[in-house]
């Protein structure tokens, strides 16, 4: 919020000096305005421009709903005399109390998820040339032929054959018993 003074000059003068912005809360405003010392300074002193205008600086404490009022205070300069301006209409304005919304209940959204499936790539083989094999001839082998083996037969033995004298049997001797004499004892008297 913002409020814009203009002050007029004698004789179509455009004055000069600076002007001081005040505002008033809802508790602070009276049937004339923002009257005497209430309200509170918004900003700096404000220098009036070639067309004898001046603006506050920008203000948000306006959070009470109600009605709220500027005054506006020109120092004055040189001849031109010091003035007080403000109002219930012009310098007035009205904060309204917001209406409280009735809440739109929220739905719940439960997303199941899909895992996605990973693309592992399949890793490009490298094409290694196998070498070509350099073909040697291997030389032929000369036939040499076995020479022809002759057979001379072996003479067959004769055999003679040897007689082995058969054994005579010698009977052998039957002992003959021959009793041993048997001794005669002989008993021999002795006379007492």
């Amino acid at each position: 919020m913002r409020d814009t003074a203009t002050v007029s000059g004698s004789a179509g003068r455009t004055p000069t000096g600076k002007v001081n912005f005040y505002l008033c809360q809802p508790s602070e405003v009276t049937a004339g305005g923002c009257e005497g010392t209430a309200g509170t300074k918004i900003g700096g002193s404000k220098s009036l421009n070639s067309s004898g205008q001046a603006t506050s600086d920008s203000t948000n404490n306006t959070n009470t709903p109600g009605k709220y009022c500027w005054r506006a205070e020109y120092q004055g300069k040189d001849s031109d005399m010091a003035s007080i301006h403000t109002n219930s209409d012009s310098e007035c304005f009205t904060v309204a109390c917001p209406s409280t919304p009735t809440p739109t209940p929220t739905k719940t959204f439960t997303a199941t998820a899909t895992p996605t499936n990973t693309n592992t790539p399949t890793p490009t083989n490298t094409n290694t040339p196998t070498p070509t094999n350099t073909y040697t001839p291997t030389p032929t082998n000369t036939y040499t032929p076995t020479p022809t083996n002759t057979f001379t037969p072996t003479p067959t033995d004769t055999a003679t054959a040897t007689a082995t004298p058969t054994n005579t049997n010698t009977p052998t001797p039957t002992n003959t018993y021959t009793p041993t004499p048997t001794d005669t004892a002989t008993a021999t008297a002795n006379a007492d």
